[in-house]
């Protein structure tokens, strides 16, 4: 009986180390600006996943295996200031998620489970990337949206 009550407690304590430790990795998700040529950006090879004709549809998936040190961006699309660009991503280890716009300034996240809204000050060409920030390759899917 002793046992089993070790067990339990081991078990109530854990549960609640993981619960308490997921809710402060949302809670904790800081939102990050930078310029592509921050020295936080050099050294990473960019690739781009998607295709320069796209539909018009104003989501998409995003399903992507990165590379150690390595960026990989979608295909630019235009946002209107007001609007907002929505990202959802479960990462298999940490790393940067976020947008770039045409100007070259980045706003980003990290994490291994990502959803973000980053709402949108000026009109511009965005795109979204994720970027890897271990040794090895990961994988990263979910979605991507604006308005």
């Amino acid at each position: 009986m002793k046992h089993v009550k070790r067990i339990l407690l081991f078990l109530i304590v854990f549960a609640g180390v993981c619960v308490f430790g997921t809710k402060a990795q949302a809670q904790g998700m800081k939102e990050c600006t930078a310029h592509i040529s921050d020295p936080e950006f050099a050294g990473i090879i960019e690739e781009s996943m998607g295709n320069i004709v796209e539909d018009r549809a104003n989501s998409r998936s995003l399903n992507v295996t990165v590379a150690a040190a390595r960026r990989y961006t979608t295909v630019y699309f235009d946002v209107n200031s007001g609007r907002s660009i929505q990202i959802n991503a479960t990462l298999s280890k940490s790393g940067n998620v976020g947008i770039i716009d045409a100007d070259g300034y980045v706003r980003y996240v990290t994490g291994t489970r990502i959803n973000h809204t980053f709402a949108i000050s000026q009109t511009n060409a965005y795109c979204v990337f994720v970027q890897n920030l271990n040794s090895v390759s990961i994988t990263a899917t979910g979605s991507y949206s604006w308005n």
